[in-house]
């Protein structure tokens, strides 16, 4: 998550990074469609930095059992 224009944005660093990390993958959890908890804002908390816009994608969910 580094400057993604001319602005001066700052770096996630640090408890920041790890904050994104986790929502991250709270997100990543809430997909699942037997996922152990729901966390509904996860994703969006993620997507706010510049850098994650497109990230996590969405997990396509396969018919097959």
């Amino acid at each position: 998550m580094t400057e993604t224009s001319s602005a001066a944005t700052p770096e996630v660093t640090g408890v920041g990074l790890t904050a994104f990390l986790l929502a991250a993958a709270r997100a990543i959890e809430t997909s699942r469609p037997n996922a152990l908890f729901r966390d509904e804002y996860a994703e969006h908390f993620v997507r706010t930095e510049p850098g994650c816009a497109g990230w996590p994608p969405p997990i396509r969910r396969s018919t097959r059992r």
